[in-house]
């Protein structure tokens, strides 16, 4: 049986990748609307409980699949 591929992602290179449309970026966010998105963020994460982790690690495994558009390295392919 052949060494598993495993593949290595961060969240976001993940969405970037799944959701190609649209833009992740900030370039054309004003800065009154990038203050009111920290504000909201603050707002909803003092609300959260002591022991909440506002980012942890995910695993995933999927046995028997061929990763489809992935070159050796992870990397997407055309």
């Amino acid at each position: 049986m052949s060494e598993p591929v495993v593949l290595r992602i961060a969240v976001r290179e993940l969405v970037s990748f799944v959701l190609r449309s649209g833009d992740l970026g900030a370039a054309f966010m004003s800065a009154s609307r990038a203050v009111e998105g920290t504000r909201g963020h603050q707002f909803v994460q003092d609300q959260r409980p002591e022991e909440y982790r506002s980012e942890v690690p995910v695993r995933f495994r999927v046995d028997d699949a061929e990763p489809a558009g992935v070159d050796e390295d992870g990397l997407p392919v055309a």
